[in-house]
């Protein structure tokens, strides 16, 4: 079985301007995109997170280099309390 896939270049410069044309959220316990646009801003600027995959469900960040285990599992223990949701996914 093959899913649909589209892959787009949106040109922006700063990469968080993404989501300006991409919404997503404001369904189950994930916040709105406005909500999540603050987000994705906080951890630009702590590990310069930058969007690599967006799907209907889900979003996944590429980080320019490895962060610590601890930075890690406070970064996990902050995002779970913004979108508990994440648990129904295979993480």
């Amino acid at each position: 079985m093959t899913n649909p896939l589209i892959i787009a270049q949106i040109p922006v410069k700063n990469p968080l301007k993404i989501f300006a044309y991409i919404s997503f959220g404001n369904w189950n316990e994930c916040p709105d995109t406005l909500t999540l646009m603050s987000i994705r801003k906080y951890y630009y600027d702590k590990f310069r997170a930058v969007p690599a995959l967006i799907s209907y469900s889900t979003l996944e960040f590429l980080l320019p280099e490895s962060v610590s285990q601890k930075a890690a599992i406070k970064t996990a223990v902050e995002y779970y309390n913004i979108c508990p949701d994440i648990e129904q996914n295979d993480v």
